[in-house]
């Protein structure tokens, strides 16, 4: 059973359900095609996401290490509050 979706437009990904080990894969091949693609950083829109665990955030990680910026918006407070004690709003940004 599928608890996540991923889209992706242009530079854009838009993330709902639970991403967890499971949706990594997919995450990964999504976040390579776009950052291949966009001129301007890669722009997350995890406002759907109601569960997010250390295996998918890796992968955010992963796309700003290799030099691209991250973007997520819409992040609700629990995704937020994540990303925050992780400490990964000091190397991409969050907005609202």
């Amino acid at each position: 059973m599928r608890y996540f979706s991923v889209e992706s437009r242009s530079d854009q990904v838009m993330l709902s359900g639970e991403i967890d080990l499971g949706a990594v894969t997919e995450l990964r091949s999504t976040f390579d095609r776009a950052v291949a693609t966009s001129t301007g950083g890669l722009v997350v829109d995890v406002a759907s996401v109601t569960f997010i665990d250390s295996s998918a955030i890796n992968e955010f990680v992963r796309v700003v290490r290799a030099g691209h910026v991250v973007t997520l918006i819409g992040a609700p407070p629990r995704v937020r509050r994540t990303f925050e004690m992780l400490g990964l709003d000091e190397i991409m940004t969050l907005d609202s």
